[in-house]
């Protein structure tokens, strides 16, 4: 029987003959079958093709409201047709996700967000994002509120559009920003695909009621417009080469002639270059970033290239350009799988190189028996003239666990991490299981620091859920400690995990 579907399965592939039969759902319950149908890159009728099939069964997974997603084929050898049986695992679509109460070096943060990926069934995206920001030092306090709404299949064509909404209110100074962007896109939603393009536009309103504790009262306006284009070349080895260009405008047509001086009136314009040469093809897993969804790891390679002139104020004599460049492999070998990443991002000048940073990150991840995967991360930083304040610190939940948030920087970094995770219980409901930990970093120039301990990791599959880590370590070279740190998803992973949320701060 095996190599009679063997047999099958090569006739189809390498004939070309066979067509694409009846197309049917199951397992959908909320979501509405034809928006499951239109993400599929084959229709009815239309040529056998099992790449597209592969790839229409990972597009369904990375719409984020699937737990997984299945097409079985049925081969009806005497019609020369295939039927497709598109299998779905709904989750709940409800999104919340809170963002514990943590901080260090003067300030303090605390927020949440509520999203909803598949409104009424129609895989449409709104959401509600809130974030409040406390400096001690300052004295300064805000509140971010921010509102969005993405159409996935705009008049049922390729083309998104997203809407999105802030105000930020500072209730110490009296000041007050409202923001709308708006944005226009058509993706690269498949292999086969040649072109993408993007259109954005975005307006703010400021008002500042109190200058140097003084109520003065102003406001402000910005504008701004931006375009992206891209052509993709080839279908298994892939270059994509993009151009973008934006312009915007900062405003305050009533502000007092005292403060002229100190307010920022500008007009930039801004042009970018990218380019990317990639080969990939997919591996399903489970229980490597995730617990209990089906994961599709991206095996092969990737580099990137960007260089972007800084947005600079029109007829400033400021010449810098941005540049990024990134070298991914992953690979999988023995039963490991490796993902190896270099990258180098500058501030390039007449003189001199700005916020200049060098990465490179080695992961492993193995399962072992027991439903075990041993992963393992191992990053080498370097920082050079970088504008404060400088992102790259360690401590708190961000991979130095036991010390303080922040609480470590300088220019030559080390990130050690060695994580067992253990899965103890596994339902379709529930997914819980420990986490014993080795974090080694720190910088060359000051010390090295290590911390042991244990965590649990747990989700809720059913639902849009991330993976909830609460974690305790013990610093062993510490003298100001923070045993508890918590987060969400895991402290490090292989592949970016992302679902259809947009929150723009």
């Amino acid at each position: 029987m095996f190599n009679l579907l063997f047999i099958i399965f090569i006739f189809i592939n390498t004939t070309g003959n066979y067509k694409i039969g009846k197309i049917t759902v199951s397992g959908n319950h909320w979501t509405k079958e034809f928006v499951i149908k239109r993400e599929l890159l084959l229709r009815e009728n239309e040529s056998y093709d099992s790449l597209k099939i592969e790839e229409s069964e990972r597009n369904l997974r990375k719409l984020g409201y699937f737990q997984d997603t299945e097409i079985v084929e049925e081969c009806d050898t005497v019609n020369k047709m295939v039927d497709l049986i598109v299998k779905v695992k709904e989750v709940w679509h409800i999104y919340p996700v809170p963002i514990p109460p943590s901080g260090g070096g003067g300030y303090y943060y605390a927020g949440g967000l509520l999203t909803d990926v598949n409104f009424m069934g129609m895989g449409q995206n709104v959401g509600l994002f809130f974030f409040y920001t406390k400096m001690y030092r300052e004295n300064f306090t805000s509140h971010l509120t921010n509102f969005w709404f993405t159409e996935p299949r705009l008049f049922g064509t390729r083309w998104q559009i997203g809407l999105n909404s802030a105000i930020n209110i500072n209730p110490p100074r009296g000041g007050l920003y409202r923001g709308l962007n708006l944005s226009l896109t058509q993706p690269l939603y498949s292999k086969e695909v040649k072109w993408a393009m993007s259109f954005g536009l975005n307006y703010g309103f400021t008002a500042s009621f109190w200058y140097n504790a003084e109520p003065i009262k102003y406001y402000g306006e910005s504008k701004g417009a931006s375009f992206n284009l891209t052509r993709s070349f080839g279908l298994l080895s892939k270059k994509d080469v993009s151009f973008g260009v934006s312009a915007s405008k900062v405003d305050y047509p009533d502000a007092p002639s005292m403060l002229k001086d100190s307010l920022i009136y500008r007009k930039t314009i801004g042009i970018f270059g990218h380019v990317s040469l990639y080969k990939e093809n997919y591996m399903k897993q489970r229980f490597i970033d995730e617990l209990g969804r089906t994961e599709d790891i991206r095996l092969g390679h990737y580099f990137n290239f960007e260089l972007e002139p800084h947005n600079k104020a029109l007829g400033s004599k400021r010449d810098e350009l941005e540049l990024s460049t990134s070298l991914s492999y992953t690979y999988k070998i023995l039963g490991l799988i490796f993902k190896d990443a270099l990258s180098f991002s500058s501030d390039l000048t007449r003189d001199s190189l700005l916020n200049t940073v060098v990465t490179n990150e080695l992961k492993s991840f193995y399962k072992l028996p027991l439903n075990q995967t041993l992963a393992v991360r191992l990053r080498l930083c370097y920082i050079k003239n970088y504008e404060p304040p400088s992102p790259y610190r360690l401590g708190g939940s961000n991979g130095l666990r036991g010390y303080p948030a922040n609480e470590l920087g300088g220019e030559k970094e080390l990130l050690v991490n060695m994580e067992d995770r253990i899965i103890l219980i596994n339902t379709p409901s529930f997914v819980f299981g420990p986490v014993l930990f080795l974090d080694i970093g720190g910088y060359f120039d000051q010390k090295i620091v290590k911390s042991v301990g244990l965590g649990v990791r747990f989700t809720f599959p059913r639902f849009l859920c991330p993976v909830l880590r609460i974690d305790y370590a013990y610093p062993l070279d510490a003298t100001k400690i923070e045993n508890w740190s918590f987060g969400i998803n895991q402290t490090f992973t292989i592949n970016p995990l992302s679902f259809n949320i947009s929150v723009r701060i």
